[in-house]
């Protein structure tokens, strides 16, 4: 559990770095929520529908981070590109203003 703390933080780190202090409050404000309506429902349901429940909402979150995951990696796949673009016409450029010189 410990380690998956430091995923999620990290993650929001990675895809709020404009706005960090704002991301890790919401972050802290939605692990508090959960904990408070884990301990609300607790005493009501039996530990067979606290297992659906938590069954339930693991697929849902994992099959959440690989959609934000694919989603960076497409994002920063489309910044290398432009990158690559963008530093082939400056070469492109450069070889015909010296081609122009000769």
């Amino acid at each position: 559990m410990v380690l998956y703390g430091f995923f999620v933080s990290a993650l929001y780190g990675f895809l709020f770095s404009a706005n960090s202090a704002a991301a890790f409050s919401s972050q802290s404000m939605l692990v508090s929520l959960g904990r408070i309506s884990s301990y609300f429902y607790s005493p009501f349901l039996c530990m067979r529908t606290k297992l659906y429940i938590l069954l339930t909402l693991l697929p849902i979150g994992s099959i959440g981070l690989i959609i934000v995951e694919v989603y960076v990696a497409v994002k920063r796949g489309q910044t290398e590109e432009e990158t690559h673009v963008i530093s082939n016409e400056r070469t492109d450029n450069k070889t015909a203003v010296q081609s122009e010189g000769r």
